[in-house]
């Protein structure tokens, strides 16, 4: 026995120790969470002169070339754009217009009943007559 209260008295010596240490920790933790809360922190920057955009004379080609830039995407955009139009929009109302003008310059006897019998009395007179196949 005296062997188990030996090992029970160093468990708890030693928990006490380690609370103690958890004690001194969260001390520690609110001394910087204060310490972060009442200071203050100053930033100056400075800009660096090769950073700066290229400038001779006042002139900046830089901002020449990103504009020239800007103009050419503009440009294939409306390239595109226009060639979207006429696909989906200039294209069917073009051929819808093309066909009315075809139908209406075509001659009407070609269409006419007329037309039709002249041609069927034009086989007829193609294919050999009864008569001529008794002989």
């Amino acid at each position: 026995m005296p062997t188990e209260r030996k090992d029970v008295l160093a468990v708890y010596n030693e928990l006490v120790r380690v609370q103690e240490q958890i004690e001194v920790i969260k001390g520690q933790i609110k001394y910087y969470d204060q310490s972060a809360a009442m200071s203050a922190v100053n930033i100056e920057l400075l800009p660096n002169e090769a950073v700066q955009p290229l400038t001779i004379g006042g002139w900046q080609p830089g901002g020449v070339a990103k504009n020239a830039l800007q103009a050419l995407i503009n440009a294939v955009k409306y390239l595109i754009n226009a060639v979207i139009w006429i696909i989906i929009f200039l294209l069917p109302v073009l051929l819808v217009i093309a066909s009315v003008f075809y139908s209406s310059t075509l001659p009407d006897s070609a269409f006419s009943p007329q037309r039709r019998s002249h041609r069927s009395q034009s086989e007829q007179s193609k294919t050999p007559s009864s008569e001529d196949k008794q002989t």
